[in-house]
């Protein structure tokens, strides 16, 4: 699709329809919904004798995947656009490793035989049997260290615009909902004193940039 390029508000804007957002925010919930399902079930859906978990947590900010969709498409993308993405995303995101390990192991096993003079003995004897132990690790790389790996520098910059303003869209995934979702980082105010007020050319400045506070600065 046509994107948006701009400076300032516009630059650090979603342009994308909620529907494709949401979508796929979604899209991306139920990957991990299914590896969730994989992990929890593993041992009954298995057949090894041991096992050991090393699981990283299953989660993400919703802003950062969107954030990084829209630097890919230049601010603008359809649900249908992204799935490849969506699954190249995830499969960067989380690395699952199963390692199997065999064992020879023994156990005492006991017999009767017939002794001298037909007398019933019992005795015991050590049987070797294979023993298999699974390991499985879960690695939540972060989705936020990702856009290095998959962006251009321009696509990263755009994709800072983004996360800086969360899209100027902070009721996109709310905390309720989403919460692993950001929030926007209040800007810090200072007191300017009365007297540097009077300075009319600073007064003029001062009220016009009070309009962009909380806006990342774009040069252009």
């Amino acid at each position: 699709m046509a994107g948006t390029a701009g400076t300032g508000v516009t630059a650090s804007s979603y342009f994308s329809k909620d529907k494709d957002m949401l979508g796929a925010e979604k899209a991306y919930a139920k990957l991990e919904q299914k590896l969730q399902r994989y992990l929890d079930t593993y041992e009954a859906t298995h057949n090894y004798d041991e096992y050991h978990f090393y699981l990283d947590e299953i989660e993400h900010d919703p802003y950062v995947l969107i954030s990084i969709l829209s630097a890919l498409h230049d601010g603008v993308f359809t649900l249908a656009e992204v799935q490849g993405e969506l699954e190249m995303l995830f499969e960067k995101q989380y690395i699952l490793t199963e390692t199997v390990t065999m064992q020879i192991r023994y156990r005492t096993k006991m017999m009767v035989i017939i002794g001298p003079y037909g007398v019933p003995q019992v005795i015991t004897y050590q049987e070797p049997y294979e023993y298999y132990i699974c390991t499985v690790k879960l690695k939540n790389k972060d989705l936020s260290h990702l856009p290095v790996e998959v962006l251009t520098e321009e696509q990263l910059s755009a994709y800072s615009l983004y996360m800086r303003t969360l899209g100027n869209r902070p009721d996109l995934f709310g905390k309720a909902q989403y919460p692993n979702a950001s929030t926007i980082k209040q800007p810090t105010y200072y007191d300017i004193p009365p007297e540097a007020l009077k300075d009319d050319r600073f007064a003029a400045m001062m009220e016009e940039a009070t309009k962009y506070i909380g806006y990342p600065y774009v040069w252009g």
